[in-house]
């Protein structure tokens, strides 16, 4: 099982694997909040890249929420790829802004502020 895997899975299902990230854990040897940095970064480094839709990475973040929401102390950067793709799902409605519009701006903020991607 890969990052790869599991993401892509999560770009059709409503929920992350909690047994696959718990597979994937172990095989790595590594904590949960270890890849949900990896897990965001992977799909921030795709969304960046062009080859993954808004819509998928969206799809992908909120699925990786129910993970998250067990964290008291969730990792930064997950938590801020997951608002951003939020903040694209919710902003007002306008036939100014797309989705992608209200979440690249704020991605990029966070490849700033982590150097990552």
């Amino acid at each position: 099982m890969t990052i790869e895997d599991i993401a892509q899975r999560a770009f059709d299902a409503p929920l992350v694997n909690k047994a696959d990230v718990e597979a994937f854990c172990q095989q790595e040897q590594i904590e949960t909040a270890v890849f949900l940095e990896r897990f965001a970064r992977f799909i921030v480094e795709g969304y960046v890249a062009g080859r993954f839709t808004w819509l998928s990475c969206d799809t992908a973040m909120n699925g990786l929420s129910g993970l998250m929401s067990h964290y008291v102390l969730m990792p930064d950067y997950p938590w801020g790829v997951f608002l951003a793709f939020d903040a694209g799902e919710y902003h007002p409605k306008t036939p100014t802004l797309t989705p992608d519009e209200v979440t690249r701006p704020l991605i990029d903020e966070l490849i700033a502020k982590y150097h990552v991607a």
